[in-house]
């Protein structure tokens, strides 16, 4: 899931009206397998999980990505997606759509 020249790490990021969140893989691209990510949220206050997250990516439109590819779906789970203790079992799904723009 990499375009060539792109710095070596994968991450997918959720923007609402109160916080951002990103889940980030350092050095690799996201696979099907579930993968430990970073999970960095800034909003109303400070967060630091207290259980690891997991992401995994399901499916991928276009197949091969390119610097002119006009957009991407990607579909995947997130486990425990929030970092708490006690939802480690969590699993939720989501469907990401990214745009190129100038």
């Amino acid at each position: 899931m990499s375009v060539p020249g792109n710095s070596n790490f994968s991450a997918l990021n959720r923007i609402d009206d109160f916080e951002a969140q990103s889940y980030d893989l350092a050095g690799g691209n996201f696979t099907s397998a579930f993968k430990l990510v970073s999970n960095i949220r800034q909003g109303w206050n400070s967060f630091t999980p207290s259980k690891p997250t997991f992401l995994k990516v399901t499916s991928q439109a276009p197949a091969t990505l390119t610097v002119t590819t006009p957009n991407v779906t990607l579909g995947g789970q997130l486990k425990n997606p929030k970092g708490n203790a006690g939802e480690e079992a969590c699993i939720i799904g989501f469907r990401f759509v990214g745009v190129l723009s100038d």
